[in-house]
């Protein structure tokens, strides 16, 4: 699984040895180095070399994108295995959480934790074609007053 790294930490006019970078990132410098080869751009006319922050904070932002995909028909996102997942049995809930909007909620087949999507009431035929939607009402939160009959 890839780890994360916040891009905020390093200054943008900053430069960067590969040491200085992987400890403000958290990061191993082998993985500095190995973003070097997957074309993070280096100054190597001298040594040690630098790495501009500003080019850092781009390659991790371009990194974060291309590894990023939308979620298909029947998909929800599970939190643990941090991927798109078909719930466990096709079965989901639909709680719904303002008028027209809430979340599909479903168990993923392979950790058994959960699964979520943000969807809008009008487009569960498209978003969840082949799954039974049990649709619900957003349970009642602590600084809401339940309504006198």
């Amino acid at each position: 699984m890839a780890k994360r790294f916040n891009a905020r930490a390093l200054k943008k006019h900053h430069s960067y040895t590969i040491a200085e970078a992987a400890e403000q990132l958290g990061a191993h410098p082998q993985t500095v180095r190995a973003w070097i080869r997957n074309g993070l751009p280096v100054l190597a006319e001298k040594t040690p070399h630098l790495i501009l922050g500003d080019h850092i904070q781009t390659f991790l932002k371009g990194d974060a994108t291309r590894r990023r995909r939308p979620l298909g028909p029947d998909e929800l996102y599970c939190l643990t295995c941090k991927g798109a997942k078909t719930p466990a049995g096709k079965m989901a809930d639909f709680i719904e959480m303002a008028p027209a909007r809430g979340r599909l909620t479903g168990i993923c087949p392979d950790c058994e934790g959960m699964c979520n999507r943000f969807a809008v009431k009008s487009q569960l035929p498209a978003i969840a074609p082949n799954l039974i939607v049990d649709l619900r009402s957003a349970e009642l939160s602590l600084k809401e007053p339940e309504k006198a009959a």
